[in-house]
């Protein structure tokens, strides 16, 4: 799949506090992957996966995971010395990253009996037991709030529309010794009978790094997807996807797991769809869906099988996507993963198959609303299961293939599989049989699961890559003309990652090229276990967390920015409108400032730099070809509108080209503010700029805060995130 690049122009601004040279390790190893220099900043944990996004807005990348690993720190009277994890690394100015945490705190000093090697009391001169003084300890709770845990999936999105990204969490402990004292008092549910407490959380993303847990916002306590992993420690599943599904401008979110515990007349495994009401943390369950042939669910817990109710998802544990599959403008629902075969009650489906997967196109219901509209050929479309799935854009067509691992009932067994998108055909299933993949320099394909494929152009060579998550040598495998994959060396410490792992590339250094950030056990000795683990000697397996710079020769080229970018307001709806580039494996984020619904925006991004703070679900941004986006108007003025271009196969992004109509009620978004800088000192917003002027502070809702000018502090008393309007340029902060 050859990428044809566009032509060299526009640069997008990244910011960013890493550097691709410096005080560095001094070894070199074969191939295009080294460590940063900052690589040796972090915990080493397993039993994670990070997630990368620039959480505070400062268009720098953070990093979050949580994990498990013996701590001395946490050796203490009180304290279990093998600690649960909440680690937020945020990114400084100077690149490297300040961790907030989970630390012990001093409870009390008791006055323990001394005894002796047989547990005797040790007696005094006169006969007495004698006593010593002891310290106790307690884990406090994290400095960034989110609560500690292990084998975390995460859906990352602004689901309140103020520029900044919350987290829906999942995650689990499981040890005895851990829990009375703290599972209990964090929201933890005990799974079944079992050693294996989890909880699902949203978190509202409070600006400076730290967030707050939100109550009762109605999204379902699930565990991990598997059909056989019932302690939920599988990583490599996506059981959560977010997208805008009906364009209301809030950002909605998809699951696709297994119930933490079932009762009578309900299926073990869900597939189900949350709207987002109106950016409030409240989510409803939208039964919208026309599942093909309708469905039967197994029995279970003795009861009879049950009809699949009207308007349900096909039940599946496994995977699910948001993405626009036939380019028409509107997301649609992939699902993939493990159904017994006798739940599925579509005749084109094998018998003793239990993969199972579901193509649900986003249709008009003729009602004013939207339902999603089952076509799948199950003939056809056995995606695999007990792994994840990637969507990447095929460069001929535009549209999106998809990338799938693990096992296949049937005879087909443990395979990596390409199903190429056929909406261009006339929509019939959107996907078809499989094209089994090769793989030359990886010998142990077989019987191998618990991986997830990531897609991109990590050499920048005009052909997809692959690198694989989760297995034993993990690795970057590079696509070429033969259509075959080719491991390039079998360094990059993605080597060995056998288990409990879990990685997110992003572009740490700002070149445009996908680096590389992961955590789990993984075998490293010499200069370089020294280096990551800060110790003077060692080596073998252990728990790691690495980040590794992506050198390779070639070097993306910047993206052509969307042209004619156009804004109106008709019959109620606010419809913008442009034209693509000439790139069919990028996609089109729209950004839109409202007066009422705050900011709008496909991809979090910084409208002044262009910056995408969001390191997933990227494919959720308008197709190419479609050329239009629309939200529901509720105003006649207060609106901001931009477009830009995203690479799907890179880390690049264009600037954002803004509409030539002024829908505007208070000053535009300027790309150029190297004369305007904002510094906050408490209630004290100080707008720098090379000449006296005045000074406007609005919220994101368009409301003026506080007025002043230029080079004198402005008093604020609100917080969240702002702009600074100054002679038609608009810095935004963050206070």
């Amino acid at each position: 799949m050859k990428k044809i690049y566009s032509a060299l122009m526009l640069s997008a601004v990244a910011m960013t506090g890493l550097t691709a040279n410096g005080a560095k390790p001094d070894w070199e190893h074969p191939g295009s992957w080294q460590l940063f220099e900052q690589a040796n900043q972090f915990r080493q944990v397993n039993g994670t996966r990070p997630i990368v996004a620039d959480f505070n807005n400062d268009d720098r990348f953070d990093i979050y995971y949580g994990g498990q690993n013996y701590d001395d720190e946490y050796n203490k009277p009180g304290l279990w010395p093998y600690p649960f994890f909440s680690l937020m690394y945020i990114q400084q100015e100077d690149g490297n990253f300040k961790c907030l945490y989970n630390r012990p705190e001093y409870v009390e000093t008791r006055q323990e009996e001394i005894k002796d090697g047989d547990g005797n009391p040790v007696l005094d001169g006169e006969g007495n037991p004698t006593y010593e003084s002891k310290d106790y300890y307690r884990q406090a709770f994290p400095e960034n709030g989110i609560i500690p845990g292990r084998h975390q999936n995460y859906a990352v999105f602004d689901y309140d529309n103020d520029g900044l990204m919350d987290m829906y969490v999942f995650m689990t402990v499981n040890s005895d010794d851990y829990g009375a004292s703290y599972r209990d008092q964090l929201y933890f549910e005990q799974v079944g009978d079992r050693n294996c407490w989890m909880t699902c959380q949203l978190y509202h993303n409070n600006g400076d790094g730290t967030f707050t847990r939100i109550d009762e916002h109605g999204l379902p306590k699930v565990v991990r997807p598997d059909a056989n992993a019932d302690e939920a420690e599988r990583l490599y599943n996506n059981a959560f996807a977010v997208g805008d599904y009906d364009r209301d401008g809030y950002i909605d979110i998809a699951i696709c797991a297994k119930r933490t515990n079932r009762v009578s007349g309900e299926s073990y495994r869900i597939a189900e769809l949350y709207r987002n009401v109106n950016g409030t943390g409240k989510f409803e369950r939208m039964a919208i869906a026309e599942t093909k042939g309708g469905a039967w669910i197994e029995e279970q817990l003795g009861d009879p099988a049950i009809q699949l109710p009207e308007g349900e998802f096909l039940p599946i544990s496994g995977n699910v996507k948001f993405a626009d599959l036939n380019n028409d403008g509107w997301l649609d629902l992939l699902f993939t993963g493990y159904a017994p075969w006798q739940s599925v009650h579509d005749p084109a489906h094998p018998e003793n198959i239990n993969n199972v997967s579901r193509v649900y196109l986003n249709k008009d219901d003729g009602k004013g609303g939207r339902k999603f509209v089952d076509v799948t050929d199950a003939s056809q479309f056995l995606a695999a299961r007990s792994a994840g799935i990637d969507l990447t854009p095929n460069s001929e067509t535009g549209y999106f293939d998809l990338y799938t691992g693990g096992y296949v009932d049937g005879g087909a067994g443990w395979i990596i599989r390409a199903y190429l998108n056929n909406a261009d055909d006339g929509e019939s299933g959107v996907y078809a049989e499989g094209l089994d993949l090769t793989f030359n320099g990886w010998d142990n394909a077989d019987w191998k699961e618990d991986y997830r494929p990531w897609m991109r152009d990590f050499n920048a060579d005009g052909f997809v890559d692959m690198y694989l998550d989760g297995v034993d040598n993990n690795n970057v495998f590079y696509g070429n003309a033969a259509g075959t994959f080719e491991k390039e060396c079998d360094y990059m410490n993605v080597r060995d990652f056998a288990k409990d792992s879990g990685v997110n590339p992003a572009d740490f250094n700002g070149d445009g090229r996908a680096d590389i950030f992961t955590t789990g056990w993984c075998y490293a000795e010499g200069r370089e276990y020294q280096y990551v683990r800060n110790q003077d000697s060692g080596g073998g397996w252990d728990k790691g967390a690495y980040m590794f710079e992506n050198q390779h020769e070639n070097v993306p080229e910047d993206l052509v920015a969307p042209a004619n970018v156009h804004a109106k307001i008709e019959d109620g709806m606010l419809t913008v409108t442009w034209e693509d580039n000439d790139d069919l494996t990028c996609a089109y984020n729209v950004y839109i400032e409202t007066p009422d619904r705050g900011i709008v925006n496909l991809v979090a991004a910084n409208p002044v730099t262009g910056f995408v703070r969001n390191t997933t679900d990227r494919h959720v941004a308008v197709r190419p070809g479609v050329q239009s986006y629309s939200i529901p108007a509720t105003a006649e003025k207060g609106y901001k509108v931009g477009v830009q271009a995203l690479s799907l196969w890179t880390e690049k992004y264009s600037p954002f080209t803004w509409s030539v109509e002024d829908l505007s009620s208070v000053g535009s978004i300027a790309a150029d503010n190297t004369n305007v800088k904002v510094t906050v000192n408490g209630d004290a917003v100080l707008v720098n700029a090379d000449a006296n002027a005045d000074v406007q502070i609005v919220d994101m809702l368009g409301r003026t805060v506080a007025t002043g000018v230029t080079n004198v502090p402005v008093n604020v008393a609100a917080k969240g995130v702002m702009i600074a309007n100054v002679n038609g340029k608009a810095v935004k902060f963050v206070k």
